[in-house]
């Protein structure tokens, strides 16, 4: 709402009131307002109390505060029944009042700590070494337009050269903390919190070198026990350089409660690092290591999402660094798991970059809930899940290195959500999910399709994929350990020219691989496996520009020998044990993997 000065004469005033409940007492006004222009008059808030509906003016402000929106708080400290916001006219036209975001809240007023730089540095002081300055600036990335933040830069050549930021010595609450978001570039050595006292002693409570990341990150300390200091922000410089070095701070604020840190509490997406407190463990003698990227850096790995061009975050292993075998963790230590909720997570495996782990570590043990090795072509994240308890837990992810070099292996969006877990099996009906089958492309991509028209479904669900214009779309199982086992396969091909092949991506042994010369029956492909580490790979290609789809029913493993395998009608049986259609016998084309197809035909 604003009070357009356009209108009226000089001092006169308009008022917009606000009817409060009994329950306002002991609260904090708090509101936004803008006072710009050359002849801006004045804004003040007025209480009116509830048994003797006496007025108080509680708050004031006159004259031009710059363009931008500032923030004002007035504790409530006796019964009030309405607030009257008053705003006064200037000289001329050249002085619109405004305010916004009005609003009665329980959290206190800023303290000698709190500090949003929107007007100034509150009650800060800042000294340094030569070769340091700062400014207030503005940031017009923030929606609003109104955020300011303290702007400290370095253009000194000495290492390990010194900038304080210091606010009052004041007393604290037992069991309080304080937040601040900070961004550190250049040749930025370290940016730490410490504690000050009387006598000028220093504690350190905080640090971090994360330097050179693109956004505003937010910290949370706890203070210690001690009842009476001040805070003590600090910027070192690395070493000499060219180029100089910045810190960004903003939003300092105290909360009347310790830090709550973790995937307890937040979805971790790894854009707030400190807030997800993990842990990672550096291996020795190796750089083989995790890092924090981001979709803006480049590097051969896609975005979260195909549509999407937004910003995320990762934690990422690279294989140009360190030697096969090497090992690398990254871990979440005492976390308590919301009951009924599981652990969600995204990972992204380049071919050939390694094996991606999860072990979760409780009173009873350690156990290792997850695997996947990246031995097939991936351009796209994929989405896991596994169970948990809710009670103490370390979760550690662990990732070895390959025999491939400068692949990646990616994680984000670690979480939990109140949702149980699929079953991560090979074998699967589609029937209450997807089993953890992963798409390795976005586009075509598989899709769980609910088909009722088609009574020749086992269950009326089914894995279905369309295609065209050479599109290829590719559908990866979970891993699984096979031992004397039959592996069946349901599938169909809806009109001509679109190819299936399917195959082990651990040693390429084709199960499957035929092209369409039209829409198929229901066909079943099979394979013994004596014993082999698998992972099914479901690769779908249009092979011209037509429209067509690939659909798969089911896998099921079966214990034994594969039984014998029945055609339909117009197709005959490839020797490694699947059908396909008469009219591919001898067309100089292999439809059966093993070639029989093409077998004893006359030039």
């Amino acid at each position: 709402m604003y009070a357009e000065a356009s209108y009226g004469n000089y001092n006169e005033t308009t008022s917009l009131r606000f009817p409060v409940s009994k329950d306002a007492k002991g609260r904090q006004l708090k509101f936004d307002y803008h006072m710009y222009g050359s002849h801006v008059g004045q804004l003040y808030v007025v209480f009116i109390t509830s048994q003797s509906s006496n007025e108080e003016i509680v708050w004031m402000m006159k004259g031009n505060k710059g363009e931008y929106w500032l923030k004002a708080c007035v504790p409530i400290k006796n019964d009030i029944s309405e607030i009257i916001f008053v705003a006064v006219k200037g000289y001329s036209y050249q002085g619109d009042i405004a305010i916004d975001n009005v609003v009665i809240e329980e959290k206190g007023c800023p303290g000698p700590f709190d500090c949003d730089f929107q007007n100034g540095i509150c009650k800060y002081s800042i000294a340094s070494y030569y070769g340091f300055g700062w400014y207030i600036r503005h940031d017009y990335s923030y929606e609003s337009n109104t955020n300011n933040y303290l702007y400290i830069y370095s253009r000194t050549d000495t290492e390990n050269s010194e900038v304080y930021i210091r606010s009052p010595q004041a007393d604290v609450k037992e069991n309080s903390s304080v937040t601040f978001k900070y961004l550190m570039r250049g040749p930025m050595k370290e940016f730490a919190l410490f504690t000050y006292d009387s006598y000028s002693s220093k504690e350190l409570l905080w640090s971090s070198n994360f330097n050179d990341i693109p956004e505003f990150i937010t910290a949370c300390v706890d203070f210690p026990n001690s009842t009476t200091f001040g805070l003590n922000f600090q910027g070192t410089v690395n070493a000499n350089s060219y180029w100089d070095g910045y810190i960004y701070l903003d939003e300092i604020e105290v909360h009347n409660e310790t830090c709550k840190l973790g995937l307890t509490y937040h979805f971790c997406k790894f854009k707030e690092v400190h807030l997800c407190n993990f842990q990672v463990k550096c291996p020795e003698n190796t750089r083989y290591n995790w890092s924090q990227g981001s979709s803006s850096d480049y590097r051969e790995i896609p975005y979260l999402h195909r549509y999407s061009n937004d910003r995320h975050y990762y934690m990422y292993v690279d294989s140009i660094n360190g030697k096969p075998e090497d090992v690398t963790h990254l871990s979440f230590p005492n976390v308590e798991p919301p009951a009924g909720h599981s652990l969600f997570f995204d990972y992204y495996l380049q071919q050939g970059a390694g094996k991606l782990q999860i072990e979760i570590e409780t009173a009873k043990g350690k156990e290792l809930v997850f695997e996947e090795v990246s031995v097939a072509p991936s351009f796209a994240w994929l989405s896991g899940c596994v169970q948990v308890t809710n009670e103490d837990t370390d979760i550690e992810f662990i990732v070895t290195h390959g025999y491939g070099m400068g692949q990646y292996i990616g994680l984000t969006n670690v979480g939990f959500l109140e949702e149980e877990c699929q079953d991560r099996n090979i074998s699967c009906g589609f029937t209450e999910g997807t089993c953890q089958y992963s798409n390795l492309t976005y586009y075509p991509a598989w899709e769980r399709i609910n088909s009722r028209n088609d009574t020749n479904l086992t269950d009326g669900f089914y894995m279905q994929t369309t295609l065209s214009y050479y599109h290829e779309s590719t559908l990866a199982s979970p891993t699984e350990n096979i031992t004397n086992s039959c592996v069946q396969i349901r599938y169909k091909i809806i009109n001509k020219n679109c190819k299936l092949a399917i195959y082990n991506a651990f040693n390429n042994n084709t199960i499957l691989s035929m092209v369409s010369d039209d829409t198929t029956p229901w066909g079943i492909a099979q394979v013994y496996i004596q014993q082999e580490i698998t992972k099914l790979v479901f690769q779908a290609q249009s092979v011209s520009y037509g429209v067509c789809g690939v659909l798969l029913d089911y896998v099921y493993i079966r214990e034994n020998n594969c039984p014998q395998l029945d055609c339909p009608v117009g197709t005959r049986k490839c020797k490694n044990n699947y059908c396909y259609s008469e009219s591919k016998v001898c067309d100089r084309t292999n439809d059966c993997s093993d070639g029989s197809d093409e077998m004893n035909c006359r030039n």
